[in-house]
């Protein structure tokens, strides 16, 4: 019968250089997931709310992430620019809100009303253009 022996050498500083990168994925994999699942609860929520049309709201989510030294920072953004006022509400002059969007100070942007006010209000005698 043969005998067989042999060694390894194992370098400390390339096992930690592994076990750092491999925690650098997990980490990385983890923001991505957490962005993800952010992301699909305000969609939810806007779907729960009935507050989907033309799907510039769902369509309009964007995720970055940041790592700064021992921090990951994940940040989801919607770039739909009547975003904050559906979000928020508006103050109106007669109901007031706790919100800083109200009609006194600015307005929604009409470029995106203007479209729903013409798919939702056809046939009752409004016309947007006169």
């Amino acid at each position: 019968m043969a005998k067989l022996s042999g060694s390894i050498n194992i370098s400390n500083t390339d096992i930690g250089e592994k076990i750092g990168d491999a925690i650098d994925s997990g980490i990385d994999d983890a923001a991505d997931d957490i962005a993800r699942g952010i992301t699909r609860t305000s969609e939810d929520k806007i779907r729960t709310e009935d507050a989907v049309w033309r799907y510039e709201m769902l369509e309009a989510f964007y995720n970055s992430t940041i790592t700064l030294s021992n921090r990951t920072l994940v940040m989801v953004n919607n770039s739909a620019e009547h975003g904050p006022y559906q979000e928020h509400g508006v103050s109106g002059t007669q109901n007031k809100r706790e919100t800083p969007y109200s009609y006194e100070n600015s307005m929604p942007p009409l470029e995106s009303l203007i479209p729903w006010i013409e798919d939702n209000l056809a046939g009752t005698g409004f016309d947007p253009d006169g």
